[in-house]
């Protein structure tokens, strides 16, 4: 039988020796965990870095899809968080949209209009921000071109006797002419340069639009056209002697008269109508036009009162014999903007958009 015995000396070495390696352990462990808190840390900065990113681009993303499919829900675009999922309190983005030189705002419920845009994309997460910033042109889809928003828009001189009101931008080629101070609400700007207009080509709007018939036999009483919400046309010169006029616009419709419009008697355009004369423009008595832009390619001359909702916008000059008020609409301006462009035969599920500027900050 083998016996083995410890003494009392081997007893305290392995006392010892489990010592070292506890104090050795000991002095590692608090080495290292430092190093483990900081790495973890960084991780977790990393990935909020990252989601914050990804937040950021998600809010770009979404802007520019708006504007290549004519999205109307523009609502969220407002500057406010908005939260990547339901689940998620601290992961958000904010996007911001905002119209560059003429470029009418955005409005919810309607397409972008053509025009340039800064896209502002910011993505939250944890302490984390993404800054994105992007510029977008959208190019007309037609060939109509950009109405402006301004009360005038002409390339020439405008000229009036009597009580002028003007609520809103007056830009001209030309300079503005009274016999008595106009009443201004907004800047007039004169004698611009490089002043461009939109221009409507008849052939190829008439292929989307529908022909009316309008009465031109100097019948004499008042006559009632309703264009019905949509685009119509009249193919040559619009000049009774002795009828009035009510056009019934609706929602939103388009008068194109290629040829002049010369009328002696009352003009009157109710609901939302875009009046487009390809020639001069005429109104011997009154003209009401309250939520009714104006563009013609000749002279617009009003003998007695005037009231535009809208804008007047002519390469050529504005004379008014009597009073003219006249109202910069935005509303307006974006509305037929985009209708111009929804409304033709192209299509309409896409939209030219060219992006250009991205540009990236981070903030810790």
């Amino acid at each position: 039988m083998n016996c083995f015995l410890y003494d009392d000396n081997q007893k305290g070495s392995l006392t010892l020796i489990a010592l070292i390696f506890m104090v050795f352990f000991s002095i590692l462990i608090a080495g290292l965990l430092p190093v483990i808190t900081n790495t973890f840390v960084s991780a977790t900065s990393n990935i909020d870095f990252i989601e914050a990113q990804y937040a950021a681009e998600a809010g770009a993303k979404r802007a520019v899809v708006g504007f290549q499919q004519k999205r109307l829900d523009w609502a969220w675009a407002n500057g406010l968080p908005i939260k990547m999922s339901n689940s998620s309190t601290n992961k958000t983005y904010e996007v911001t949209i905002t119209p560059q030189g003429s470029t009418p705002a955005l409005t919810n419920g309607n397409a972008p209009a053509a025009g340039n845009y800064k896209i502002t994309s910011v993505g939250k997460v944890g302490k984390d921000t993404k800054t994105i910033s992007l510029n977008i042109s959208v190019a007309s889809s037609s060939n109509f071109g950009l109405i402006p928003n301004a009360a005038l828009y002409i390339g020439g001189n405008f000229e009036g006797k009597n009580n002028i009101s003007l609520n809103g931008n007056a830009i001209l080629g030309g300079t503005l002419i009274t016999h008595k101070p106009p009443t201004v609400t907004g800047q007039i700007k004169d004698k611009q340069k490089n002043l461009t207009f939109p221009q409507y080509d008849f052939e190829s709007y008439k292929t989307n639009a529908e022909a009316i018939n309008l009465p031109n036999q100097n019948q004499g009483g008042e006559i009632t056209i309703n264009l019905r919400g949509k685009k119509c046309y009249y193919d040559g010169n619009f000049t009774p002697d002795k009828n009035d006029f009510n056009f019934e616009g609706g929602e939103g419709s388009v008068l194109f008269i290629n040829g002049n419009l010369d009328l002696k008697n009352n003009i009157k355009f109710n609901g939302k109508v875009l009046l487009i004369v390809n020639g001069y423009v005429d109104f011997k008595n009154n003209a009401t036009l309250s939520n009714c832009i104006l563009v013609a390619t000749g002279d617009v001359t009003v003998k007695n009162g005037e009231q535009i909702g809208g804008a007047i916008v002519t390469p050529q000059s504005v004379y008014v014999k009597n009073n003219g008020n006249f109202n910069a609409r935005a509303d307006l301006a974006n509305f037929f903007n985009s209708y111009m462009s929804s409304n033709n035969n192209e299509n309409t599920n896409t939209g030219s958009v060219t992006i250009s500027g991205w540009s990236d900050q981070n903030t810790h």
